[in-house]
């Protein structure tokens, strides 16, 4: 375990910005502990996900491969659309796994110029991990209302068009904070972490830039949702019929965009409203809202179970759910 007078070897020519520097190893225990068990269970969650979705992609392709009767073009389009949110799924992890794989240098000691690489492989890990999760909220919402020919007449042509300009303000929006992030004041490596250098006024510009876009993204998507939900929810009561049969369709992508959206407003306050300079417990912070994101898509699909645990799923329940997905091809199907 690393110690601060090991650290210190390494970065005896350190020149320290905060006058109050140097901390002592004492200082930032707590911290560093807490830090590293947080990043270790992090990894091994991943690690497990990953393999997993691995199995579980192996075993769908094997069995669906022993059936032999053809897929309709609309279940065709259903397998499009899943592995669509299946590759933004690894995207994120993938992402969160570099998030979490930059810090474990900090606990056995680094060289002067690490956390200049820390900072950047973190804001990069963290706008790509973000943009798959929105883009993914996104596309089920367009693929169920915009795109699907059963409810498209649920939404007008300006509706369509603010859809699409949402994916497109999302691109701005990632590579537009992406930047101004990358570009602020790096960290700075001390020997009890990388310690952030910026000034309190330029922190805020650059989360408040960061918090006013994403809130921004969120409406536009939150209204993506709800107005065409409304719409077919008024048509089915103007008929006499019930409107229960919408929520089912739609109640994972609202859980899942409701969950991302809490997580990440309550990450931008604490981003907004936090006086630390060292990382550690930023980096518990930062990593629990990847987490949550990482989670709640993953949970938002209607076979998650699977997906989790591939193992766990005998071969003649496969079998049952092969029949009973040949049965139904010959409609089209929504899978949220």
């Amino acid at each position: 375990m690393t110690t601060e007078a090991n650290v210190g070897v390494t970065l005896a020519s350190t020149t320290y910005v905060n006058e109050t520097l140097p901390l002592q190893f004492t200082d930032v225990q707590t911290d560093f502990y807490a830090s590293l068990v947080f990043t270790t269970m992090c990894i091994a969650i991943v690690i497990y996900i990953c393999v997993s979705m691995i199995l579980f992609a192996c075993r769908k392709k094997y069995f669906l491969c022993r059936q032999e009767q053809r897929f309709s073009i609309a279940n065709e389009k259903s397998r499009r659309d899943g592995a669509v949110l299946t590759m933004l799924v690894f995207v994120t992890v993938i992402s969160f796994l570099m998030y979490m794989l930059v810090e474990m240098p900090l606990f056995w000691g680094v060289e002067s110029s690490y956390c200049m690489h820390y900072h950047r492989t973190k804001i990069v890990c963290t706008a790509v991990g973000l943009f798959s999760v929105y883009f993914a909220l996104w596309y089920r919402v367009y693929t169920v209302f915009y795109l699907n020919p059963l409810l498209r007449s649920t939404t007008s042509k300006p509706a369509r068009v603010l859809n699409r300009l949402t994916l497109v303000f999302l691109f701005i929006m990632t590579i537009a904070n992406m930047t101004v992030f990358l570009v602020s004041p790096l960290y700075q490596t001390t020997p009890v972490g990388c310690l952030k250098v910026q000034s309190k006024k330029g922190a805020s510009v650059k989360w408040g830039l960061l918090v006013s876009t994403t809130i921004t993204f969120q409406l536009l998507l939150l209204y993506s949702l709800i107005y065409p939900l409304n719409v077919h929810r008024k048509k089915m009561h103007d008929r006499g019929l019930e409107g229960k049969t919408t929520f089912p369709l739609i109640k994972r992508a609202a859980i899942t965009a409701g969950v991302v959206i809490l997580s990440d407003t309550l990450n931008a306050v604490y981003a907004l409203v936090n006086k630390q300079d060292i990382v550690y417990i930023r980096h518990i912070v930062y990593g629990t809202n990847m987490l949550i994101n990482l989670l709640a898509l993953l949970f938002s699909f209607t076979d998650w179970r699977e997906r989790v645990f591939p193992w766990k799923t005998a071969s003649d329940a496969d079998e049952r759910q092969i029949t009973s997905f040949s049965s139904k091809s010959s409609r089209p199907t929504t899978r949220l």
